[in-house]
């Protein structure tokens, strides 16, 4: 993403300025007396590829996606010899298909940006790029959670069909009644309800929360086990391999306002990203005294195929 001299001077000259050949770009007011320690602002890490797949098989030119389900009906039955009403067997398919939109952002600098990146020794577009990249990667963990309503596109959290659980275990684990041994029960439940639910087909090997859901996990077992719920769980545990944290799920619940947890089998055959384009950064543009990068991603939300493969869990802190 870095543009060199050599580069930076060719895309100058083509919109005939010349510049000498100690200038390159930089902020103007870094030639002011400032701190040389820079503070930038802290965003929500971009987490979403850790804890959904990316199907590599999707074309960057791709304009949507579709894919298949199918269902077979029909079953065998016990004949005689020489029988004729062999019962028939038969499959229907759904197609559903996703758009694939484009993510964009740029960044520029100026004539005298370029100047006072020279003097020093600082190049400009190295950081900008860094921001327009995590412009672009932040829209995208967005809409790897929440998908884009506005182009019919889901995400992880909120897709069709994965059945809710909003009842039928202790839940508020934050409250001083709730022993460890209530939250071990309904983490043990949340388990096991994916497995039940699939008729068997899928063994869950992930559980997500949101933030304060999952800081309740650390608490002591029990006064005379110091060992932490969470730690007792996955010692125990059947299944489940990970468990983890995603501020995503914070607000994620079915009114909006409050944590939802996902269990899930991770798989690529379960669900997966639509993500053919990560980042892309083009050569420097000039106009008039500026110099313009465009940037851009490519993404489509997130296809669950199986949805009886995840459980969602809201409530758990009421």
């Amino acid at each position: 993403m870095h543009f060199d001299e050599q580069i930076v001077a060719a895309e100058l000259r083509k919109g005939g300025i010349r510049l000498d050949a100690n200038e390159s770009g930089l902020f103007a007011r870094e030639l002011e007396n400032i701190s040389a320690r820079e503070t930038e602002t802290v965003f929500d890490k971009f987490r979403a590829d850790e804890f959904v797949p990316i199907d590599p098989s999707i074309d960057p030119a791709d304009l949507t996606h579709t894919h298949r389900r199918f269902t077979a009906i029909g079953a065998a039955k016990v004949i005689s010899n020489y029988a004729t009403d062999l019962p028939n067997i038969e499959e229907y398919g759904e197609e559903t298909t996703t758009k694939i939109v484009d993510l964009g952002a740029s960044y520029q600098y100026t004539m005298q940006d370029i100047r006072a990146s020279r003097k020093l020794k600082r190049p400009l577009e190295q950081r900008k790029a860094r921001i327009a990249r995590e412009a672009i990667e932040r829209l995208a963990d967005q809409m790897a959670a929440f998908g884009r309503a506005e182009s019919n596109i889901t995400g992880m959290l909120n897709a069709s069909g994965v059945p809710i659980l909003a009842a039928g275990y202790n839940g508020d684990w934050y409250d001083s009644g709730t022993t460890g041994a209530m939250v071990l029960a309904d983490l043990k439940m949340m388990e096991f309800l994916v497995w039940t639910q699939s008729r068997q087909n899928h063994m869950p090997n992930a559980m997500l929360f949101g933030t304060n859901s999952y800081a309740a996990l650390s608490k002591p077992y029990s006064e005379f086990i110091g060992d932490s719920v969470l730690d007792i769980f996955l010692r125990g545990s059947k299944m489940i391999t990970s468990v983890d944290s995603w501020v995503r799920l914070d607000l994620a619940d079915a009114q909006g306002n409050g944590e939802r947890a996902v269990v899930y089998d991770k798989n690529l055959d379960n669900l997966y990203q639509i993500k053919p384009v990560l980042f892309q950064s083009e050569q420097p543009q000039a106009d008039n005294l500026t110099f313009k990068i465009p940037c851009h991603g490519r993404h489509g939300g997130v296809v669950v195929r199986r949805p009886l493969s995840m459980l969602y869990v809201d409530g758990l802190l009421d």
